[in-house]
């Protein structure tokens, strides 16, 4: 076995290990709520499907979560559900018969969250550091395979503090770590203690190269600590917003940082492939005004856009007779004043103002105040169309209409499902608020999907997918499959003239998209679609 094969195979085996540590952070608490309250019992008990809805009936769980948290647990294999929507039965699976002994692994899931939280913030107390160090002699024993999987899902959030910690510094620092996280590191096989100090093995420097990985999860620790309250109790306080728009369900900051590294990495080069061709095309007097980044996080993608049109293009070369603003578009304040600082700190010409990736109406309204005409512009997106604000379709004759929708799990304000008929019309709509604001350049947009659940199970350890549902789902923002969002796109009245995939390897299907969207009837082919 070469260098490289065993380089390859070392690679695996802690990918493997960094997903099942996100799937625990993303699926402990809702696991802890579903056996405290007695549904995982009562799927014990009986080898028949249950009814979704009757268990959100007789538990007094809000339906569109509990129909959530069932698709999460069969997109890691652990039921099966049959049906769709309102019509769903669940059934253990026979890994899921396999699981059930370990469930009191997830015992006090929210309080071991909260402990992490305040670890990562340097505020973790006594009763914190306790609660980690019971659940870490807790852990189940090695040697079976679903128990290193379940603990490889406790000691998650643990791990992905001590990653964070790690992240920019020395990786054998001792000082920057906490005992606690060397020990969790320890529990997997990423650190080994010698003469009475730790250091990473071979594969936890590996893992520490891929500790970019847990930030965006980690953001979301405040929505996952709070998922009983959101399944059973109390949820208006987890989402809410304060007077100055700041979030209190994720790390926002964090967040961002996160999601303009995913554009770096991932995204940039396809983006750009597709994007500096509309700054080479002559005249130059027809080319966009503006680039409008509606949702623009850090301010990534317009910076790196700009670079690449000044250095690369017909257009780059003539910006003193031809000039280009890059447009922030942003509702989250957090993201606003970073977006502003870094072009400002660029010297690139920019405005940045509050916007709504579900209002471009209003967005329009507000950028003619500051003088631009949104009709001019290249607007570019990077997954924000599935964080727009839900609102009921105006065309009900259309909705009524739809004999099936997206398959998925859409959840409303009040934690209700939404039907999928209802979710293909609201983007169908929000597709048709676009077209007039896109006819002349058009629209490039990045965006993140979900899969079926039986396609994420097959390939589970290998991907990302509870994160990315459970994420979402409790914060409300609607996932949907590439290939349902791409249609509905058509039926809107767009045509795509250059699409690309990411991600298709980990599942086979893309978790990422990237379309250059037009009107149909720019070209005259809406008769087509």
């Amino acid at each position: 076995m070469t260098v490289d094969t065993d380089k390859a195979a070392l690679g695996r085996a802690v990918w493997r290990k960094v997903c099942f540590n996100i799937d625990g952070i993303a699926l402990g608490t809702t696991v802890c709520a579903l056996a405290e309250k007695g549904i995982l019992a009562e799927l014990s008990g009986t080898g028949a499907p249950l009814s979704v809805d009757d268990l959100a009936a007789r538990y007094g769980a809000r339906r569109g979560y509990l129909h959530l948290a069932a698709r999460l647990l069969a997109s890691q294999g652990l039921v099966r559900i049959s049906g769709s929507g309102a019509v769903a039965r669940v059934s253990l699976s026979e890994d899921g018969w396999a699981w059930l002994p370990f469930l009191s692994a997830y015992d006090g899931f929210p309080e071991l969250l909260a402990a992490a939280m305040a670890l990562l913030a340097g505020t973790a107390d006594e009763d914190a550091c306790e609660a980690w160090e019971a659940a870490l002699h807790h852990l189940p024993a090695n040697g079976d395979v679903m128990g290193e999987r379940v603990r490889l899902h406790v000691t998650g959030p643990l791990v992905a503090v001590a990653l964070r910690m790690l992240a920019g510094n020395d990786p054998q620092d001792k000082v920057a770590l906490p005992h606690l996280c060397w020990q969790a590191l320890a529990a997997q096989g990423w650190a080994e203690e010698g003469s009475g100090d730790y250091a990473l093995t071979p594969e936890g420097e590996m893992a520490a190269g891929m500790a970019a990985q847990y930030f965006l999860p980690l953001s979301y620790l405040p929505t996952f600590s709070r998922v009983p309250e959101m399944l059973f109790g109390d949820m208006s306080p987890v989402l809410d917003r304060d007077e100055g728009g700041v979030e209190s369900h994720l790390d926002r900051a964090l967040d961002i940082e996160a999601s303009g590294a995913v554009f770096t990495r991932l995204c940039a080069g396809p983006f750009m492939e597709l994007a500096l061709p509309l700054f080479d095309r002559e005249p130059l007097a027809a080319q966009p005004g503006y680039v409008i980044d509606t949702g623009c996080g850090d301010g990534t993608l317009l910076k790196e856009l700009f670079h690449a049109i000044a250095a690369k293009t017909r257009r780059g070369k003539a910006l003193s007779e031809f000039p280009l603003v890059m447009v922030g578009a942003e509702y989250n304040p957090v993201a606003r004043k970073t977006a502003q600082a870094a072009l400002e700190a660029a010297g690139i010409p920019h405005l940045v103002v509050a916007g709504d990736i579900g209002d471009p109406d209003g967005l329009g309204e507000a950028l003619a105040g500051h003088g631009i005409d949104a009709r001019q512009a290249l607007h570019v997106s990077k997954s924000v169309i599935h964080n727009r604000r839900y609102q009921p379709p105006r065309d009900v004759a259309a909705t009524r209409s739809r004999e099936t929708g997206p398959p998925g799990v859409f959840v409303d304000e009040e934690g209700d499902l939404i039907e999928p008929g209802y979710m293909a019309q609201n983007l169908v709509e929000h597709f048709q608020s676009w077209l007039p604001w896109t006819r002349r350049h058009g629209m490039l947009v990045i965006e993140a999907h979900t899969v079926a659940p039986e396609a994420a199970a097959a390939h589970v350890g290998s991907h990302l997918m509870a994160y990315l549902d459970a994420s979402h789902g409790f914060s409300r923002q609607n996932l949907m499959e590439a290939g349902r969002y791409r249609e509905l796109a058509r039926e809107a009245g767009f045509i795509a003239l250059s699409s690309h995939d990411f991600l298709t390897g980990l599942v086979g299907c893309p978790l990422l998209s990237l379309d250059y969207f037009l009107p149909a009837d720019v070209f005259g082919l809406e008769g087509l679609l």
